[in-house]
C-alpha cells in the first residue's frame, strides 16, 4: 500500500513565497482567466483552502505574483548599481542586469510587461511606478525638464519594445545581449547629453 506523501511544512513567509512562485509560473504560461485556484493549489501541493488563507481570490494572487517579479527585477537593478550613481559604466551595468533578468526569466518577463499589465489595473500601476522611478533617477543627470521626461519615457518604451522583440528572435539570428546593451547605452547617453545641453 503506497504511503501518502506528507505536505512539506514551511513557515508563513516560505509558503507565501512558494505560492507566488508557483502562481507566476502558471500564470505566465496560461494567463489569468484559464487557470483555477484548484490547479494552482495542486501544483503547489496544498489545499485550495490553504491557498485562500494567503490570498482571498485568484486576482489577488495574480497581482501579488506579478508584484513579486517586479520586486525581483528592482533588486537586481539595485544590486547592479548599489551607490545609485549615474556614470556611463553604471548605466551599462544596470542595463546588462536588466537584459540578463529578462533573458533568464524570458517567459515571466514577457508575461509581466504584456499580458500582466493588460489583465490588472494594479499591475499597470506598479509598472508605471517602476518606469517613473527610472526617469526620476536619471533626471538628476539631465535635469528634470519637460523635454527630459518625454525623452525618458520614450527611451524606456524603446528599450522594453526592443528587448521583447529580441527575446522573440531565434538565438542564432539575433545580436548578442552585450550588443543589445551597448546599442541601448549609446542611444540613451546620446539622447541624455542632447537634452542636458539644450535645456529650456
Amino acid at each position: 500500500m503506497p504511503v501518502a506523501k506528507k505536505r512539506q511544512r514551511l513557515s508563513v513567509e516560505e509558503r507565501r513565497h512558494q505560492l507566488l512562485e508557483v502562481g507566476l509560473e502558471i500564470f505566465s504560461r496560461r494567463g489569468l482567466e484559464s487557470v483555477s485556484i484548484g490547479e494552482i493549489a495542486d501544483a503547489a501541493g496544498v489545499s485550495p483552502g490553504l491557498l485562500y488563507h494567503y490570498f482571498p481570490n485568484k486576482q489577488s494572487l495574480y497581482d501579488a505574483a506579478v508584484e513579486r517579479a517586479l520586486i525581483d527585477l528592482e533588486e537586481v537593478m539595485a544590486k547592479a548599481n548599489p551607490t545609485n550613481s549615474l556614470e556611463l559604466s553604471d548605466l551599462s551595468r544596470m542595463l546588462t542586469a536588466y537584459v540578463d533578468f529578462a533573458q533568464t526569466r524570458a517567459r515571466e518577463y514577457r508575461f509581466v510587461l504584456v499580458r500582466g499589465a493588460a489583465s490588472s489595473e494594479h499591475v499597470r500601476t506598479l509598472i508605471d511606478k517602476m518606469r517613473s522611478s527610472y526617469v526620476d533617477r536619471f533626471a538628476v543627470f539631465a535635469g528634470d525638464t519637460p523635454q527630459f521626461r518625454v525623452l525618458g519615457f520614450s527611451m524606456i518604451a524603446f528599450f522594453e519594445t526592443s528587448l521583447l522583440a529580441w527575446l522573440e528572435q531565434p538565438q542564432e539570428n539575433r545580436m548578442t545581449a552585450e550588443e543589445l546593451t551597448a546599442l541601448t547605452v549609446h542611444m540613451a547617453m546620446s539622447a541624455l547629453q542632447y537634452v542636458a545641453h539644450n535645456k529650456a
